[in-house]
């Protein structure tokens, strides 16, 4: 019966519950659009930065993170890849080694960050095999191709099939270098990556630093990310703490971190800004109701309606408006973020200052069910609690006064 009066109650001034159901419901809408689009950002900046160079975790020599020297190679690599692949939730690991050196073609040359790997294991574990501009990907079979980003293709002014010279500090004395035929190109969201990377079969780095079958670090990709700290800890537990290092991307890059759990702040301060919107626009509704409605207060107060059905009854027609904002504003936002999936955002220039970061230019939300719940949940909960001042002062009326000053 309360409910019934209550719908009719809101419908009463049409015009009005159809303007403050609508900015609830567009307030909802910008809210959940938002926190999608900062958790498609946060994704592809994560995805970026640890499917491209990094990995879930990294197993490295114990001091190698701080020294990056090759003197701290990993010398039986074999059996930890076996240890590490039989770890519940590892989805795929890969040995690399990781060094500094000087790439140079007859018309230019540039300083470049050498990565050697098994081009199978590594496709695994990154995504840059899939970010082929030209050419192909390294293959088991090749001996002595490179893999170079395209900006630092275009700065050498080298095509497929041309020769490039890569030199190196190795374990041995002296620079040592070595001729390698260009097989394909990329390209990433970090152009930064994109002018300093060159990829050479793992036994081709091990041959030009003289590693003698050693490797640097171990890349680790895991199933799902809930599972990344878990994981860790198995690892550190399977392998000698003295001797290994196991690091999570949270380790390598904290200013990733920083990065997201910045932007998760400020979703948490445009949701605050918004909801206390929410709140003032309900509360001034409800008091112009209550003035409105004053002798028909009053006349129930005076026939011994009881105070407390007239509270519940205020706060069921504030939370029926909220009922309806919610259903409206969840499917706007839900039609914003598919047109969205599909078109993507693109923040053009936005992006250049934080290209080291991984993001790209296009953005595509990431809708889950928990933002659709707890942004509906919390826009509910404001327009009732919103209604709790306009519903105390309704049932403090004094019958006669209200009868009478009506």
């Amino acid at each position: 019966m309360d409910i019934k009066l209550a719908w009719r109650n809101v419908w009463r001034n049409r015009r009005r519950s159809v303007i403050i159901i609508s900015a609830i419901a567009i307030g909802l809408a910008g809210v959940v659009v938002y926190e999608a689009l900062t958790v498609g950002m946060t994704t592809q900046m994560v995805e970026n930065i640890v499917g491209t160079s990094l990995g879930d975790i990294e197993i490295h020599h114990r001091g190698f993170q701080e020294s990056k020297t090759l003197e701290l190679a990993i010398d039986n690599p074999e059996q930890v890849l076996r240890l590490v692949r039989g770890t519940e939730h590892v989805s795929a690991a890969a040995p690399r080694v990781r060094a500094q050196g000087l790439v140079s073609s007859a018309r230019a040359s540039a300083g470049v960050q050498i990565l050697g790997v098994d081009p199978t294991a590594e496709a695994a574990v990154s995504t840059i095999a899939h970010s082929l501009v030209r050419g192909r990907f390294l293959a088991a079979a090749d001996e002595y191709a490179i893999y170079l980003g395209e900006a630092l293709a275009k700065k050498l002014k080298v095509g497929l099939g041309r020769k490039v010279v890569l030199m190196a500090k190795g374990l041995a004395p002296g620079m040592a270098s070595n001729a390698f035929r260009v097989v394909g190109t990329f390209q990433t969201a970090s152009p930064n990556f994109d002018k300093m990377t060159v990829y050479i079969p793992l036994a081709a780095a091990q041959s030009l630093l003289s590693l003698d079958g050693k490797i640097s670090e171990i890349a680790v990709r895991i199933d799902r990310q809930r599972s990344l700290e878990q994981v860790a800890a198995t690892l550190r537990t399977k392998l000698a703490p003295n001797e290994y290092e196991v690091l999570t991307w949270k380790e390598l890059v904290p200013n990733l971190v920083q990065m997201t759990q910045l932007w998760e702040e400020w979703v948490y301060l445009f949701a605050f800004v918004i909801y206390i919107a929410m709140v003032f626009g309900v509360t001034n509704t409800m008091l112009m109701v209550i003035s409105e409605r004053t002798r028909e207060l009053g006349i129930m107060l005076a026939l011994g309606t009881r105070p407390l059905r007239i509270f519940r009854m205020i706060l069921i027609e504030s939370a029926l408006m909220g009922l309806v904002s919610v259903a409206l504003g969840s499917a706007a936002s839900f039609g914003v973020v598919w047109w969205l999936s599909l078109q993507g955002l693109d923040l053009g220039w936005f992006v250049r200052g934080l290209s080291f970061l991984g993001l790209s230019r296009i953005i595509y939300p990431v809708l889950t069910p928990s933002i659709l719940l707890i942004s509906g949940l919390s826009a509910l909960v404001a327009t009732v609690l919103a209604a709790i001042w306009p519903a105390w002062r309704a049932v403090r009326l004094e019958p006669v006064e209200a009868i009478r000053d009506a």
